[in-house]
C-alpha cells in the first residue's frame, strides 16, 4: 500500500510549509514502511527553529 507522509511545520509569523514524502511498500498496513528513520530524515530538511504542527501518515491517492 501506498502511504503520504506530511510533516507541517511553522516558524514565528512565518506561513506554515511541509514536508511530504510518498511510501511505497508491498504490506497491507497504511503506514508499512513508514520508520523513525525516515521521519528524523524529513526533519532534518527543515529548519532547527521551526515548530511541528502536525504529522499525517495516511493512505495515498492511487
Amino acid at each position: 500500500m501506498n502511504t503520504k507522509v506530511v510533516i507541517r511545520v511553522r516558524n514565528g509569523d512565518d506561513a506554515p510549509v511541509s514536508v511530504e514524502r510518498l511510501v511505497v511498500d508491498s504490506r497491507a498496513e497504511v503506514g508499512a514502511g513508514v520508520t523513525p528513520m525516515m521521519l528524523m530524515d524529513m526533519l532534518a530538511l527543515l529548519d532547527d527553529s521551526c515548530h511541528v504542527t502536525d504529522v499525517e501518515i495516511r493512505r495515498a491517492e492511487p
